[in-house]
């Protein structure tokens, strides 16, 4: 195959790591090299349960890792390319969204309190009024982020090379480009869930990622 989507909304490093990167299907003597990316975003700090407990540690995230790197190893074709995408800094959904209006029609912060309540949302971390919790979430995924980093520094595998991008640094970026365009930075997140990029954000998002790999 050409193209093979194997993503899975939601997915962690875990599930990455003892299944999903299985499926993966190629030839590694007959094939062309692939790119392939591996993003995860914000799936190992985010859940509904309102409690940091339930976060990856950044020793099981390296595990983790690990383990799948090592497995795609075993399934790419020589001089493929694999590239780690860290995890966001998504305090900037409540930070721009928080006093907007959802389209039930009262404001994003009382959607997400409403989901808290009940325990369904999607990012309790991130889609949270108190702004303490928000920012130890945000540093979690900075230190899972150090682990990604430190390997694409240290580690060597046999069939592919290993990059590193921070998606954070590619949504200022895609955000900094949009403004200047005269546009509202909550237009760049999906209006319904207000957890998502939006179609125009996926389209920058995926610019800035083309640029990233064209230089490198």
């Amino acid at each position: 195959p050409g193209i093979q989507n194997i993503a899975e909304n939601g997915a962690r490093s875990g599930a990455m790591a003892s299944s999903i990167a299985s499926t993966l299907a190629r030839n590694q003597n007959t094939d062309k090299p692939l790119l392939a990316m591996l993003a995860l975003i914000g799936n190992d700090v985010c859940n509904g349960h309102p409690t940091f407990d339930h976060m990856t540690t950044p020793e099981q995230f390296e595990a983790n890792t690990m383990k799948t790197l090592a497995l795609l190893d075993t399934k790419l074709p020589y001089n493929s390319t694999v590239v780690l995408i860290g995890l966001v800094d998504g305090r900037i959904l409540f930070d721009t969204m928080h006093d907007q209006i959802h389209p039930i029609g009262v404001p994003y912060q009382n959607v997400y309190h409403y989901m808290n309540c009940l325990e369904i949302n999607p990012c309790w971390g991130w889609l949270n009024e108190d702004e303490s919790v928000r920012n130890k979430t945000s540093e979690h995924a900075f230190a899972l982020n150090d682990v990604y980093a430190n390997i694409q520094k240290t580690q060597k595998f046999e069939h592919f090379n290993l990059a590193y991008y921070s998606f954070a640094d590619m949504i200022n970026a895609a955000i900094a480009k949009w403004k200047a365009a005269g546009h509202a930075v909550k237009d760049l997140i999906e209006p319904v869930d207000g957890f998502h990029p939006s179609q125009e954000g996926m389209y920058l998002l995926a610019g800035e990622l083309w640029d990233r790999l064209s230089r490198d």
